[in-house]
């Protein structure tokens, strides 16, 4: 198998709102996959209602223009490899992050380079000062690895040793 360096990756990846009409089925199939399921913590996938409540969400998002929404990570030849999704906290303050990456594609640098195109190109330019927060698995290295590149600082430096989650968060203006 031969690698592709993960510089002449940048340019394969597009990072876009979703396109529900496209890739709901794909997002769906994303929360499958056990190897999914457990680096989020889940047993077994979502249950429908879960879906529902996120697809009208995305579509509130979509029909007000704003850049706080959820993401697809598209590569040049248009196959979905994963998303990006933004939700606001109730106060508006804080904005969580939090991605899934296809399994297929996961462990080739897809959401190293799509966390980081948000967080440096998409969202600054929308001229906002947006505080993200991520919370991360104790567990889910190749996650932290991914926050800490993109900038995003610890938080609060848990007791790994109680499985606690890892808390972590990036301004952006």
């Amino acid at each position: 198998m031969i690698l592709t360096p993960l510089i002449a990756q940048e340019n394969k990846i597009h990072i876009e709102p979703i396109n529900l009409a496209d890739h709901w089925q794909s997002v769906i199939e994303i929360y499958h996959d056990p190897q999914v399921l457990s680096a989020i913590g889940l047993s077994a996938p979502p249950n429908q209602s879960f879906f529902q409540h996120h697809k009208e969400r995305i579509q509130r998002e979509q029909l007000s223009n704003t850049p706080i929404t959820t993401y697809q990570i598209i590569l040049t030849e248009g196959i979905f490899t994963g998303l990006i999704m933004l939700c606001p906290f109730t106060d508006a303050s804080k904005i969580e992050i939090s991605y899934v990456v296809h399994p297929n594609y996961q462990r080739k640098g897809y959401g190293k380079i799509a966390v980081n195109k948000l967080c440096t190109e998409i969202l600054p330019g929308t001229k906002q000062l947006i505080n993200l927060w991520a919370c991360m698995r104790f567990r889910n290295i190749a996650s932290q690895k991914i926050l800490s590149f993109c900038g995003f600082m610890v938080k609060d430096v848990p007791n790994l040793l109680d499985n606690e989650d890892i808390e972590y968060e990036l301004q952006i203006n």
